[in-house]
């Protein structure tokens, strides 16, 4: 009779448990454990709920992972058979992930996988590793809980220098003009050409800035250092805009360097994965993450859809980018790929 080995081990934050293993999978989820996020439950010869027959099925290797209101289930089947995968035990496997509901599924191979199980493997979004390669990747970065990341470009400390036009000489503003936009830097100081005032220095310095603010922040890294940078402008404005010098006359603005300090800011917010909404139409979707974001004092929610899916979306789909304020306002719409 052969025997089995019985070992205990004690999981993280759970009680002592037997399971039956061997080698490979012992030393899996030894490394597994030493790998994953510090939240992360490993648990060896799980019995998984089939959602469709209602009876347990035994996953070699459980990942479960919480983090705020994301919560993660991945299943690692481990296979120590002399011959390579087959494209077959890829869609068994495949299947398996659904009726466990699963969100991510491992597959590792002592012998490795064939050419076709590898390319189905890749379309059905399956990881598939040979027994080496699992015992050297860092699984905590494929299984641990995404985050949806909002960059911010910024600027502050803003010097705005204005030269006269077909001169070289710099355009002096009229002290009464500097300390109304000192006093209220969104005052109204800048004229159109009947005279009106209708912007203000901080307009002026945005309207300049924000098309080139992405090569301005180049090289920055997110929540470093901020880095003083100059942008010139020579041209004609729309609308065009004049300002009162010190010499009691209106001016044209047609040279403007504006000057400050750039800086990215980035916030990270935990996201809900894998929600699906599944109907018999052609607009059918798949809500694949959420997330309540802030930008500025504003709040939004911004959901990532993929038309036309079920619970998987295949490498290089088209996805929707939706935003709903959360501040009372109007929804928007917006899309990407």
């Amino acid at each position: 009779m052969t025997k089995t080995k019985i070992t205990f081990m004690k999981l993280n934050g759970g009680t002592s448990m037997a399971h039956k293993t061997g080698k490979y999978l012992e030393e899996l989820v030894a490394w597994i454990q030493r790998s994953v996020h510090e939240n992360a439950l490993v648990i060896p010869n799980e019995k998984v709920l089939d959602i469709h027959t209602k009876k347990r099925r035994q996953i070699d290797i459980s990942i479960r992972l919480s983090d705020g209101p994301t919560h993660l289930f991945v299943m690692v089947e481990v296979r120590d058979h002399k011959k390579p995968i087959d494209v077959r035990y890829i869609e068994e496997i495949y299947s398996k992930k659904q009726s466990v509901n699963a969100n991510a599924a491992s597959i590792v191979s002592r012998s490795g996988f064939t050419k076709t199980a590898l390319e189905k493997a890749k379309y059905l979004g399956i990881q598939t590793l040979t027994y080496k390669e699992a015992l050297k990747s860092d699984w905590s970065g494929w299984i641990k809980c995404k985050h949806f990341s909002v960059i911010t470009r910024k600027y502050d400390n803003v010097l705005i220098t204005m030269g006269k036009e077909n001169s070289n000489e710099i355009l002096n503003v009229a002290p009464e003009i500097l300390l109304q936009a000192q006093n209220n830097i969104k005052s109204k100081v800048l004229l159109d050409n009947d005279g009106k005032s209708i912007e203000s220095f901080f307009d002026l310095a945005w309207s300049i800035i924000n098309p080139s603010i992405e090569k301005l922040c180049e090289g920055l890294k997110p929540n470093g250092e901020k880095v003083r940078r100059s942008v010139m402008f020579n041209g004609i404005l729309e609308p065009q805009l004049y300002v009162l010098g010190d010499d009691g006359v209106t001016h044209k603005i047609t040279k403007v360097l504006v000057t400050a300090d750039f800086y990215i800011e980035e916030q990270q917010y935990p996201i809900h994965i894998s929600r699906f909404r599944k109907t018999e139409s052609n607009e059918s979707i798949a809500e694949v993450a959420t997330a309540d974001i802030e930008v500025g004092d504003k709040k939004f929610r911004v959901d990532i859809l993929a038309p036309n899916a079920s619970d998987y979306i295949p490498g290089g789909s088209k996805v929707q980018l939706r935003t709903t304020p959360l501040n009372n306002e109007p929804e928007k719409m917006s899309k990407d790929e």
